[in-house]
């Protein structure tokens, strides 16, 4: 909103822009549109706020353009001084510059009011598409975030009137208004399905709306990442689903530092940071999810005494510092951390100072931040120093050959590691430094150089017959494991889809829902799930490859109705040890290597193939016949020596 108004400041009012405003009665029986909007600005310091009683109708069109107009008027805070007097939006300086902007402030203009029995009578779906075909060309689309909170309020709808949600039509609904996230709408419903949606998704949108600079969004695969964030401990198999945690790395990615924003979208975090979570730091996660639980626990302990700004502002520190020592990423922070539980406690000393009560007990123990770890940091006893290299305070250069920074040194420029210089002259004090590089010489002042330069430290590789990739036996599992995964696709692709339906819980069934006739039905064990092992895993599948004597493995993929994954009958289906009792054996297909495969010291040419297990029904299938596979009951050992003389 502020910065539509920054934007419309600019270039000026354009009354065409709002003809045709449509909006709808209040119904003064429920107060719907009231209440709606109170807790939109409530303890918002940037939205006027809402006096009771005074609303008469609800805006369909334009309202981002009348929640501005609102603003200006209130004299709300801003961080925008081309409108502003004092940190404050000035309905006065717009006058002055924007004559008609004020004038639409100050005095509106005519609208289409929808009577108040219109959405009793025609409901929701009416207003979106009115809403949604006079919004479609505007300039300012709306953002992911505000089409976040669309879904949660659509779903929230369905799981009040006690009704399933029905996905395709929220989709159908949200991408009337053609919203720059358009193609990954479906992925911040999967958001909103796997993550709770609801009170997390307004805090998110509360913390958006105050802390986040700009137009910044995350973009679908960043917001997929986080949807598909599990964490399961392999010890107890136990899986986390973390909430929590997930929020914050949403925040966190939100707040990255200004270098990591490119065209509007924040590239801060890569996905193989966020998988690393799920496979080395698994504990952490789960820490750092309990102290973010804990944190909130105690503010809602104190209830009315901490306002929405408050707690806003006081969980966005929270969780940006958290993600950041977890991802440890805290060379981006003014202040370090020894750990989650370090940032717990800064979290109590804030809430404490906020609230001017230091009785409030703390559960994590006060632990010091790691101050002036990063050595780009400058000293704090050093003053700047101006951009013509004038000391202004100590000698520095202590300093300086205390972090390797010498006449001679090769340095390299951090936000560019290609850009490589030689310190050439460092002047008195240290106040500036002069660098020869490529692009010639450059004096830079010293509080830039320690920041923006680092010493430059070459690693390099020895690539031979050892290192090459040919030669390397985990690589050659890898391949290996693509010929299988290609192979496999290739059966899925030529296999026809039958009508069968699945169970997973109470227990994993699959029976027919048409006639089938015998030898008719083939299921491959389709998985995305491959292992190398020396004995066959627990509901692991052999798979046969000629072209290598390692063993591999198909393992069940994880299926669920509640989040997107690939159903595979094969795995759900029932085992019996009596032949008698089944309509289904085991049998095998194979599926022959296209091209060259190149494996550890072995060639082999398009001959090769890969055997895979499959299901084949026995029996002629009527509907609703549970599909049963044949499975040798498991060898009996001999006994053993001491049995055998008792």
């Amino acid at each position: 909103m502020h910065g539509l108004a920054a934007d419309i400041y600019a270039v000026g009012w354009d009354w065409s822009k709002v003809q045709g405003g449509i909006c709808v009665q209040e119904d003064p029986s429920d107060s719907y549109i009231e209440t709606y909007n109170h807790d939109l600005v409530q303890d918002s310091q940037m939205l006027a706020s809402i006096e009771p009683k005074s609303i008469l109708a609800g805006t369909l069109t334009n309202g981002h353009t009348v929640l501005m107009l609102r603003a200006i008027l209130a004299g709300v805070r801003s961080t925008d001084d081309s409108l502003s007097i004092d940190g404050k939006l000035s309905i006065a300086t717009v006058h002055q510059n924007r004559p008609e902007m004020a004038k639409a402030a100050m005095e509106g203009w005519t609208w289409c009011m929808i009577h108040h029995e219109c959405r009793k009578m025609y409901g929701e779906p009416l207003f979106e598409l009115l809403s949604s075909t006079k919004n479609v060309n505007v300039a300012r689309k709306e953002h992911e975030i505000e089409v976040l909170v669309k879904i949660a309020s659509m779903v929230n709808d369905y799981t009040k009137k006690g009704l399933a949600v029905q996905w395709d039509s929220v989709n159908k609904r949200v991408s009337l208004t053609k919203p720059d996230c358009t193609d990954y709408i479906p992925t911040l419903m999967k958001y909103v399905r796997e993550c709770g949606g609801g009170h997390f998704v307004n805090e998110l949108s509360a913390f958006h709306r105050r802390h986040v600079p700009g137009r910044r969004f995350l973009g679908g695969q960043f917001w997929e990442s986080i949807a598909n964030l599990l964490f399961k401990e392999k010890e107890t198999n136990q899986v986390h689903e973390a909430p929590l945690l997930r929020m914050a790395l949403l925040k966190a990615e939100y707040l990255c530092p200004e270098d990591k924003v490119f065209s509007g979208q924040c590239k801060f975090t890569k996905k193989s940071e966020l998988d690393a979570l799920t496979r080395k730091s698994i504990r952490d996660a789960v820490n750092a999810e309990e102290l973010l639980a804990k944190a909130r626990g105690i503010v809602l302990g104190l209830k009315e005494k901490v306002n929405e700004d408050l707690r806003t502002k006081l969980f966005a520190l929270l969780d940006v510092q958290v993600v950041r020592v977890l991802m440890n990423k805290q060379q981006h922070s003014a202040s370090k951390y020894a750990s989650v539980e370090a940032v717990g406690d800064m979290f109590m000393k804030e809430l404490r100072s906020a609230l001017g009560d230091g009785s409030i007990p703390s559960p994590w123990p006060a632990i010091p931040n790691v101050q002036g770890s990063d050595q780009s940091t400058a000293l704090p006893d050093v003053k700047k120093f101006t951009v013509t290299g004038e000391l202004l305070q100590h000698d520095v250069s202590p300093h300086l050959m205390q972090l390797g920074f010498v006449v001679g040194s090769v340095v390299a420029c951090k936000s560019n590691k290609a850009k490589q210089c030689t310190i050439q002259y460092v002047s008195e004090h240290g106040a500036s430094i002069v660098v020869v590089g490529g692009d010639g010489e450059h004096t830079i002042p010293y509080d830039r150089f320690i920041k923006d330069w680092s010493q430059y430290h070459e690693e390099v590789l020895t690539f031979d017959h050892t290192t090459h990739a040919a030669s390397n036996e985990q690589f050659d599992v890898f391949a290996t494991k693509g010929t299988i995964s290609s192979c496999l696709g290739m059966l899925s692709s030529a296999m026809s889809r039958p009508e069968l339906k699945m169970v997973i819980k109470p227990v994993k069934a699959v029976s027919a829902m048409k006639v089938m006739k015998s030898k008719s039905l083939v299921l491959l064990p389709e998985t995305m799930s491959i292992v190398v092992a020396t004995a066959p895993p627990a509901a692991g599948q052999p798979v046969e490859i000629e072209s290598t004597s390692a063993k591999y493995y198909l393992m069940p993929p994880q299926m669920s109705s509640k989040q997107l994954s690939i159903v595979v009958p094969f795995w759900l289906v029932r085992t019996t040890n009596d032949e008698s009792l089944a309509n289904m054996q085991m049998t095998s297909v194979s599926a022959a290597i296209a091209g060259k495969l190149m494996l550890h010291k072995l060639s082999k040419t398009a001959n090769n193939s890969v055997k895979f297990p499959a299901m084949v029904n026995t029996l002629d299938l009527k509907v609703g016949d549970e599909l049963v596979v044949f499975v040798p009951p498991p060898a009996e050992q001999p006994p053993s020596k001491k049995r055998r003389s008792e």
